[in-house]
């Protein structure tokens, strides 16, 4: 008996660590409900974005965005393209600002 209360509250206690320290990220850029932002760390670049993307609500997007073959980048007019990585992506938007990650 005395060895599964122990098991039991070692249990208790390792999911209440876990639960606790499992960090949290702000919400994304925009308040955008996929949580992508612009810190890197833990991030992934994101190739496919969310469908819904470029209606305006969260994010404005330049005309070809979707013929982009990169990664997900803000141009410096605050535009978003999906062509980083690549020359030229924001060319005619006052170049690359920053790119966009998926948390």
């Amino acid at each position: 008996m005395k060895r599964l209360i122990a098991s039991i509250t070692l249990t208790i206690a390792l999911v209440a660590t876990f639960s606790c320290s499992t960090p949290t990220y702000a919400a994304g850029v925009n308040n955008n409900p996929w949580n992508y932002s612009f810190v890197a760390a833990r991030g992934r670049l994101i190739y496919a974005p969310n469908p819904a993307f470029c209606n305006g609500r969260y994010f404005r997007c330049i005309p070809n965005f979707p013929r982009g073959i990169g990664y997900v980048i803000e141009c410096h007019d605050g535009l978003y393209s999906k062509s980083g990585g690549r020359p030229g992506s924001c060319s005619g938007h006052r170049g690359n600002w920053q790119a966009l990650y998926a948390h």
